[in-house]
This record gives C-alpha cells, sequence and structure tokens, in this order.
C-alpha cells in the first residue's frame, strides 16, 4: 500500500490567519491514491465541486486567469 502526503503550510498575513493550504495537484494525488476517488480526473473534478461548493478557494489564482486546470494552485478549507 502507497501512502501520500498532502504538503501542507501555515500562512499567516495581519488581516487573516489561514491554517493549512495545500497543493491542488498534491490533493489530487491524495484523494486517487488512498481510494477516495478512482482517477486523476474525477480528482480534479471533485476538487473543482469543493471550489464550486466555497468548502475550499483558491489562494492563488487571479481574477482574470482564465485556467482550466485547477491542480496547479494553493487552496485552504473556507472559514
Amino acid at each position: 500500500m502507497c501512502n501520500y502526503n498532502v504538503f501542507v503550510l501555515s500562512l499567516t498575513n495581519s488581516m487573516d490567519t489561514i491554517e493549512t493550504i495545500f497543493n491542488g495537484n498534491d490533493f489530487c494525488q491524495w484523494l486517487v491514491l488512498n481510494d477516495h476517488v478512482e482517477n486523476e480526473l474525477k480528482a480534479n473534478d471533485y476538487c473543482q465541486e469543493l471550489v464550486d461548493n466555497k468548502q475550499i478557494v483558491c489562494i492563488d489564482r487571479t481574477r482574470n486567469e482564465q485556467s482550466v486546470d485547477s491542480t496547479n494552485h494553493w487552496y485552504a478549507f473556507s472559514k
């Protein structure tokens, strides 16, 4: 059995503290390797669903960015 850890960071600024942030690619790989979804495509879809439902937020995407690749960004759980 292969374990995969999601690399997380703590981030603090003067306005707020985000306890845990994580990379979308690491999160998608973790979902697959821990049998939460069947493959990377479904993991990507699930990540986007979490964003759409405001359960996680992308913290480094610019407003005008048109990228559909959600795996190359950093996320945090919504408060």
